[in-house]
């Protein structure tokens, strides 16, 4: 699964008692990208939390939106407000699963794919009972981040090289998406001029998830045989299958 599309992280709950016992929980999220359509029946969509071990879980579900600068650095602001998540919190019995209905409530003709997170995430609430008394229970948290798009019909990426400068002894590349729709790049290509970047080069651009309107600044030595001028040329990027 690429990391721009899925997370798991996990956060340790430490309970002020005199021992300490583990104890890990754990549950799973599917699907974990999925794209709606804005509106219509399309724009309803269910996933299946399933507690994977034998202990009672509580777990959250709530919607943050995706906000991606050029570093890759990610910000997910509340976005509970476009979605109508039902139920948003559940409590799962050992070994049970149950599925969890998202529904699209925001606008209903956007003009580009707008991307979110869909966040399940374990409550620390005390359903660990210790074998003995003053025993404590050391729990870790799991936090699931899917992927969730709001896809308008006809939506398609376009990806190219928007800026290239000379910094230092270094070459920066800024590549965008100029498109509606977001792209996963499993590798590419970029030509300047008459010189070709190696693969080195473009390594940073490798599983790179790139949302619609995203741009993605990296920096490389300065090739040997890249001039000044070349910048002045198109570049042009080719994605590999």
């Amino acid at each position: 699964m690429p990391a721009q599309n899925t997370r798991v992280t996990c956060i340790a709950f430490f309970p002020l008692l005199l021992l300490a016992a583990a104890s890990a929980h754990a549950f799973s999220l599917a699907p974990m990208s999925v794209s709606l359509d804005p509106n219509g029946k399309g724009a309803t969509r269910s996933f299946t939390i399933d507690n994977n071990s034998g202990e009672k879980l509580a777990i959250q579900v709530s919607m943050a939106a995706r906000e991606v600068n050029a570093a890759g650095v990610e910000k997910n602001p509340d976005a509970d407000d476009d979605f109508v998540v039902y139920p948003s919190q559940i409590v799962l019995g050992g070994n049970e699963k149950r599925t969890v209905r998202v529904t699209w409530a925001g606008n209903a003709k956007p003009d580009k794919e707008l991307a979110f997170r869909i966040i399940a995430e374990q409550l620390p609430v005390d359903t660990h009972k210790p074998d003995k008394k003053d025993q404590a229970v050391i729990r870790m948290l799991l936090r699931y981040m899917g992927a969730v798009y709001i896809t308008p019909r006809g939506s398609s990426p376009r990806i190219e090289v928007i800026r290239l400068e000379h910094v230092k002894n270094k070459l920066a590349v800024t590549v965008g998406n100029l498109g509606t729709a977001h792209q996963i790049i499993n590798s590419a290509r970029i030509r300047i001029g008459s010189v070709e970047l190696k693969d080195e080069d473009t390594k940073a651009l490798s599983g790179l998830n790139l949302l619609a309107g995203g741009e993605r600044r990296f920096e490389i030595a300065w090739p040997a045989q890249l001039t000044a001028e070349n910048l002045k040329s198109k570049a042009e990027l080719e994605i590999k299958k």
